[in-house]
């Protein structure tokens, strides 16, 4: 029995340890400015620089192909937080746009595919682009 409680303690002094941890403070990164990054679609990867805080919003090409649509396939959360959806460019030649927030600084890389619009069967995209951006 003895035993039994020395256990339990050992236990909740480790469940307590590792919620103590988990009390890091939220930092709200108060957005200040605007960067546009616009693609030009024979490039594959287009270079940005933002700083921490600051809108960053890129400007997709027109799609190539009819029915195709630009679609997010890889960003990392940590440094950047996606505000709005991919969106046509109002008044535009067929650009679409998407808007992130820089929330940490260092570098970091979004990929767009080109792929066919939503109930078409084919998978595989006809274009893909990448977005390296510092943050500083």
């Amino acid at each position: 029995m003895a035993l039994r409680i020395k256990q339990l303690s050992v236990l909740a002094a480790a469940v307590w340890l590792a919620c103590a941890g988990c009390t890091e403070p939220v930092v709200q990164i108060k957005m200040s400015g605007s960067v546009t990054v616009t693609i030009v679609a024979p490039k594959k990867q287009t270079s940005g620089k933002a700083l921490l805080g600051n809108e960053v919003v890129i400007v997709l090409p027109p799609p190539k192909v009819a029915g195709y649509v630009w679609q997010i396939t890889a960003h990392n959360a940590r440094f950047l937080r996606q505000r709005s959806e991919i969106t046509p460019v109002a008044g535009g030649a067929g650009e679409s746009r998407v808007s992130f927030v820089a929330i940490q600084i260092g570098g970091t890389k979004v990929r767009f595919a080109l792929v066919a619009a939503a109930n078409q069967a084919e998978i595989a995209p006809v274009d893909i682009q990448e977005v390296a951006l510092t943050i500083e």
